[in-house]
């Protein structure tokens, strides 16, 4: 931060609003500055408004943290005031402007803030780009050590968690992610590590921890998880409103999504809480109104249930070693309100006596809600729960990339695994599309039967308590034999199912021999002149077996005329055969005023006088198209387009540039009346019907036997001739007879009713007799 330049305001500048935040929990700051950068300012905009924000360089969290969970060694830590640490260019601090003083007694100051700034909306993609440029100007000095590729993936904004399968690489790593951001002017700081050898070097100053003893347990919060270092288990810290104030549908969507949970380890318990805010939609409340009793009475037991969920520990490291094959097993499940899917790690060891270590442990899950209106059948949801588990296998797979990875899934439900045999052409829309996505994952010889007893996700498909959860070894271990068989020599069986089979039609078709009936089907079925001319041009293209990658304007220009050909042969072939034999139009010839000829390609064109002008040959002697063709209406559409749909005589000027339609005025007029896009900017007219005149009006009458009064003004008036005389305000009663419409004017001096009366009796004899006086 700096002061602004002394009395030298910029054309465009911005200050920006800023407050603090207070975070207890925080042991570095505890007292943060935040600028809002979405103020809006006198113009209606804010910087956040007009600022680009860039693309989005991070990786997702759960990729982060299953990446992470493969090391034995693990480590975490952070880049002490990663923003504050890049500068920006010095053209643009004027948007970054605040008002300052270091105490009430002082004047205000103007500062501009020379940083990246928190709370604008490019700072993210800023802060992400700069690690990665770190990366790629540095990380050639580290060629032997991963910790270039370390910079640039495993890194969540300011946080680094990684790690290592052996001691030694991971202290080497983490002295070289050190010397690397050094290079960049960056500190790391705030280590946590699940072994007190990669601390050693560590400045107490730049730990998380207070003390090297591991004899204590120590919590350290990793992307919103919490690590206990020393058993090197995770867990999750909730903390809930315990109040008994009014519980309105904001303050329980605020309470239940404390419970963070970016990996999924609860599922079975989010379950429960998402399936409970899900019926108070049913009430259709306002998001302050109180909620209902009975969900009142469920959340209270759902909150004293979750109150001790932080004692439940989830084991960090996936016991995988390198170059390990790991095992994937995936299960999934259905409910008629919610399905889900969790993913289990099984690695498989050979001993020295010729025994198997086999450790089997929770990865990933996932759940969704079924929503409420929409009536789904079960087979279907079962068929829904499948492909949210193939998605979640590949990205699974896709973090733990460096191993040899094997992948079966298990499913509960006959019917989905007979959909997964057969081929997605045989079952309707539905099922069709999502069997070849989940086939795509996982093809069909890798997924098996499961009984619903030992399905580990039929849990999280309708959730269960924490007090369950707890102790609930098929939801963290998966089922009991997991662990001790061997997956190559499970029996796969072959399932059928007659479920959403799809009706098959018999259908009989021709196909076209000759490469005239192939024009005629393109031209009828497509509506753009452009497009057909393409794809008859890649039909050529096959036809001469020419494999370039891109269509030439030769080859446009060939296809083009097969086009025309075929349509003046169709329409004009007794003419075009009378000029190749006699070189002359036929006498009883519609086409005999435009004195045709055949070019060199064979098309017919006009004759004219125009040898000697200045124009191209194609203006000279267009081409002769036939009034009633469906080429016809795909030429007028394109000038009508490329004219931005003009008018008859725009669209007609721009087609005569190469082409001359027989009929042209008739042809052109009925073909842009279909124009749909002129139709909506040029709608027809729509009049009010009157209603029939009052009967005063229409019958004879004498003058002014039914009149109507109002008034117009005010007007200045003088009381007499002459300079400088005062005027006053009048105003002038107006008197018209209903019938002849004849008028009367008459000045008045105000707009009192006794002015009005003696305008009406000083009138004259005109009106004296009305008989119906209106306004």
């Amino acid at each position: 931060m700096k002061m602004s330049p002394c009395n030298k305001t910029p054309v465009y500048s911005l200050y920006l609003p800023h407050h603090c935040i207070h975070r207890p929990e925080s042991t570095t700051t505890s007292l943060r500055v935040a600028f809002n950068g979405t103020s809006k300012t006198s113009s209606g905009l804010s910087l956040n408004d007009v600022m680009h924000q860039g693309l989005n360089l991070q990786q997702d969290l759960l990729s982060l943290i299953i990446t992470w969970r493969q090391y034995q060694y693990a480590y975490t830590a952070d880049i002490e005031k990663m923003f504050r640490q890049i500068l920006i260019h010095e053209e643009d601090q004027r948007y970054q402007r605040i008002i300052w003083r270091n105490s009430p007694t002082e004047t205000l100051q103007e500062y501009q803030l020379a940083t990246v700034t928190y709370g604008t909306k490019a700072a993210p993609f800023l802060a992400m780009m700069v690690l990665k440029q770190l990366a790629k100007d540095e990380g050639h000095k580290y060629q032997e050590s991963p910790a270039a590729k370390v910079l640039q993936e495993y890194f969540y904004m300011e946080d680094l968690i990684s790690g290592s399968h052996d001691l030694a690489s991971a202290k080497k790593l983490q002295s070289d992610l050190k010397n690397l951001l050094k290079a960049g002017g960056f500190n790391l700081r705030k280590w946590s590590a699940n072994t007190p050898c990669l601390l050693e070097g560590v400045s107490t100053a730049n730990t998380n921890q207070q003390t090297y003893d591991f004899k204590t347990e120590i919590s350290t919060k990793t992307l919103g998880l919490q690590w206990l270092t020393q058993s090197d288990q995770l867990t999750i810290d909730l903390k809930i409103d315990l109040s008994t104030s009014k519980l309105t549908k904001r303050s329980l969507l605020s309470n239940i999504s404390k419970l963070y949970d970016p990996v999924g380890f609860l599922t079975p318990v989010s379950t429960k809480l998402k399936l409970l805010f899900q019926k108070i939609w049913q009430y259709d409340l306002k998001w302050d109104d109180e909620i209902p009793h009975e969900i009142q009475v469920d959340w209270t037991k759902i909150k004293e249930d979750i109150k001790n969920i932080s004692q439940i520990r989830i084991p960090r490291w996936l016991k995988s070693n390198k170059n390990d094959v790991i095992i994937l097993h995936g299960f999934s499940d259905a409910s008629m309100n919610a399905y889900a899917c969790a993913i289990y790690c099984k690695i498989v060891r050979e001993k020295q006596e010729g025994s198997k270590n086999i450790s089997v442990v929770l990865v990933t899950a996932k759940s969704r809600l079924v929503p409420p209106k929409k009536k789904i059948s079960l087979p279907r949801l079962e068929l829904c729960a499948t492909l949210l588990l193939s998605k979640l296998m590949k990205k699974v797979k896709s973090c733990l990339a460096d191993y040899n990875i094997k992948m079966f899934g298990w499913r509960d439900s006959t019917a989905v695994l007979g959909w997964l045999q057969g081929d997605p052409k045989r079952w309707n829309v539905f099922v069709a599309n999502r069997v070849a996505k989940i086939t795509e994952v996982l093809p069909s010889e890798c997924w098996r039967y499961v009984k619903s007893q030992d399905n580990p996700a039929d849990c999280a498909s309708r959730g269960i308590s924490t007090k369950q959860l707890h102790r609930h070894q098929l939801w963290w271990r998966g089922p009991a034999w997991l662990s001790y068989s061997d997956d190559d020599n499970v029996k796969k069986i072959t399932y059928t199912t007659d479920e959403e089979v799809k009706t098959i039609k018999q259908v009989h078709t021709t196909t076209c021999s000759s490469e005239d009936d192939v024009i005629t089907q393109l031209i009828s079925k497509h509506s753009s002149f452009t497009r057909v001319t393409r794809i008859l041009a890649y039909i050529l293209r096959i036809k001469q077996n020419n494999k370039q990658s891109y269509l030439t304007a030769q080859e446009l220009q060939k296809a083009k005329q097969k086009i025309i050909k075929h349509v003046q042969s169709k329409e004009f072939g007794e003419d075009i055969g009378y000029l190749q034999k006699y070189n002359k139009a036929r006498p009883n010839s519609k086409l005999l005023p435009l004195n045709p000829f055949i070019d060199s390609e064979g098309m017919l064109r006009v004759g004219d006088r125009l040898q000697n002008a200045s124009i191209s040959k194609e203006m000279m002697h267009p081409l002769i198209i036939p009034h009633e063709s469906h080429l016809t209406h795909l030429l007028i559409d394109q000038a009508h387009k490329m004219t931005y749909h003009g008018g008859a005589r725009v669209t007609l000027a721009w087609l005569r540039q190469q082409y001359w339609v027989l009929g042209w005025n008739r042809a052109i007029k009925k073909r842009l009346r279909n124009c749909v896009t002129c139709k909506k900017h040029n709608p027809t007219k729509h009049y009010q019907l009157m209603g029939d005149l009052p009967e005063a009006r229409i019958i004879p009458s004498r003058l002014f036997l039914r009149t109507g009064v109002d008034f117009s003004g005010f007007v200045d008036v003088k009381s007499s001739k002459g300079r400088g005389i005062k005027t006053f305000k009048g105003y002038i009663a107006v008197f018209v007879c209903m019938v002849t419409k004849a008028i009367h004017l008459k000045l008045v001096s105000d707009l009192t009713s006794s002015a009005f009366l003696a305008a009406l009796k000083n009138g004259g004899e005109a009106w004296h007799t009305t008989s119906h006086l209106q306004r």
